[in-house]
């Protein structure tokens, strides 16, 4: 294992390659903008909201007003961070493989299967991803430090360790398995015994004490500020122990991680029960394996435990079903992925198997960064497919569309829409994006009850998002808001009416809508 870590260390070119290979598959994510759980971020960030330091304080507090006070309202900032951030945790999953006795082909490969993954998309391409990558980082880096101190457990290396998985709790609950996956790496991954710096072998309960220390008080901390109602059986993030719920939702997470290449592979976010026969075959394979005696099957025990350990949490979801959940957990998918192919590759030549992993790596980072520039590109209703590519888009172009008009200070702005188009969104169990109950504006969700203006514009005020003109809006300037969140300023009172009847009148006569048709 030394050895082998020094060499990772000495020819870092692998290494290199992978952040390169990252760089190049996410750079498109420096040019998003800001997404509508942004806007929440950024109100808080500037004091406009109380803040609670109860929820993910170094995530969604101290990490946010750093950011705030560096960048401001640029997105540009925020993304560049985010895509150092992923590159960081590359380079971690590098080293953790390396300390493992993978080698430096099986650390690139590793590495790049994670930095490449489509998995990180909605991480990267919204700001407030930074918790998830936050915690991914102080989690790998707990982890490195920890396998490093098990030749010297007698050393205050082991707590430095679980200190750091503690303060991962602070930017992304989920967080909170990292004792479990201790245990179960320690107990079942078939690593050597832990010993003291003389080289006395002591007992693995012994290494993981300190783990176990602090994932009572990371469960302390969350049993005394997470709410109860979150959780309800109607909260937003109700939550089903139901073994049916459980199994479709590791299932559909499972289906998801060998997706290779499907651009929105979450687009209706929630469990599907179609995932199920993909996932019990990954499942049985991982235990047929498990069951297996060969050479070395660290890089496969480690990561499954990883992958399964971190997924955990978030499967008893009902109402929350996302690729992004995975981005934390595919860490562990990704060293699993090098040491399944260790296994089907162990009779073969060096060489032979050598040149079979490179051609692997490298269709898979064709496919996941074809994956990435089609779920960019991707359009329904001539709008982004993707939730927070949507959101940017349709942020910018009402925030641009103001900021055109100079509007003077204490206007209050209204957006009408007399002919909204169908939904976007699909619902759970839909078949397609379509849902004709009740007119649907985007742009409504985009805008927050009128946070965005007070954070953009905070001079202006806000009326809201209608399909006709109401009669309370007298004094409001109304705009003509296409589904693209393209504006035109009908004016107010009699004018905005006005134009508004002629509106209808144009559209009835060309029987054209919103959706193609722009202000």
């Amino acid at each position: 294992m030394r050895a082998s870590t020094a060499a990772g260390t000495r020819h870092p070119t692998g290494l290199l390659v992978a952040i390169l290979v990252t760089i190049v598959v996410w750079q498109g994510a420096l040019s998003a903008g800001f997404t509508a759980d942004d806007v929440v971020s950024l109100a808080r960030a500037a004091r406009l909201e109380p803040t609670p330091w109860s929820f993910r304080p170094l995530s969604a507090v101290i990490a946010w007003r750093i950011e705030y006070a560096a960048f401001h309202l640029q997105p540009h900032g925020y993304h560049v961070v985010a895509l150092v951030l992923h590159c960081l945790n590359v380079l971690a999953l590098y080293l953790i493989t390396i300390r493992l006795g993978g080698g430096v082909g099986a650390a690139t490969s590793a590495a790049t299967l994670f930095g490449a993954s489509g998995i990180a998309f909605t991480a990267l391409h919204a700001a407030s991803g930074v918790g998830d990558l936050l915690a991914l980082q102080l989690l790998l880096v707990a982890t490195w430090i920890h396998l490093g101190a098990r030749n010297r457990v007698d050393s205050v290396a082991p707590w430095i360790a679980a200190a750091l998985a503690l303060i991962a709790v602070l930017a992304k609950e989920s967080a909170l398995a990292w004792p479990f996956v201790i245990v179960g790496i320690e107990f079942l991954a078939g690593l050597p015994s832990p010993t003291l710096r003389n080289g006395t072998a002591v007992p693995r309960t012994h290494v993981v004490l300190p783990a176990l220390f602090v994932g009572l008080v990371g469960v302390a901390w969350m049993a005394a500020t997470v709410g109860r109602g979150a959780t309800s059986a109607t909260g937003a993030y109700a939550v089903s122990l139901s073994p049916a719920h459980l199994l479709t939702n590791l299932s559909t997470y499972l289906l998801w991680t060998v997706q290779v290449g499907t651009p929105v592979r979450d687009w209706i976010a929630a469990p599907d029960p179609a995932a199920l026969a993909v996932g019990l075959a990954v499942v049985a394979l991982l235990a047929a394996l498990w069951l297996v005696h060969w050479q070395d099957p660290r890089l496969l025990r480690v990561g499954t435990l990883w992958l399964l350990g971190f997924a955990l949490p978030v499967l008893p979801l009902l109402h929350h079903t996302y690729l992004y959940y995975l981005y934390v957990p595919w860490a562990g998918g990704a060293l699993a992925a090098v040491g399944l192919f260790a296994w089907l590759a162990a009779p073969a030549p060096t060489q032979v198997a050598r040149i079979a992993a490179i051609v692997l790596v490298l269709a898979f980072v064709v496919a996941e960064a074809c994956g990435v520039r089609n779920r960019e590109r991707a359009t329904i209703a001539h709008l982004p497919a993707d939730r927070t590519l949507r959101d940017a888009a349709l942020l910018h172009n009402v925030i641009s569309g103001l900021e055109r008009e100079r509007l003077p200070a204490g206007t209050v702005v209204g957006f009408v829409n007399p002919s909204p188009a169908p939904r976007v969104e699909p619902t759970p169990g839909a078949s397609a994006p379509v849902d004709g109950r009740r007119p649907y504006y985007p742009l409504e969700s985009v805008m927050e009850g009128g946070r965005t203006l007070r954070v953009f514009l905070p001079q202006l005020g806000y009326a809201g998002c209608s399909d006709t003109i109401p009669r309370s809006w007298t004094d409001v300037e109304v705009f003509l808001f296409e589904q693209r969140g393209y504006l035109r300023r009908w004016g107010r009172g009699p004018e905005a009416l006005r134009r508004e009847a002629e509106w209808v009148r144009d559209a009835r006569t060309a029987g054209a809508d919103s959706v193609t048709r722009t202000p």
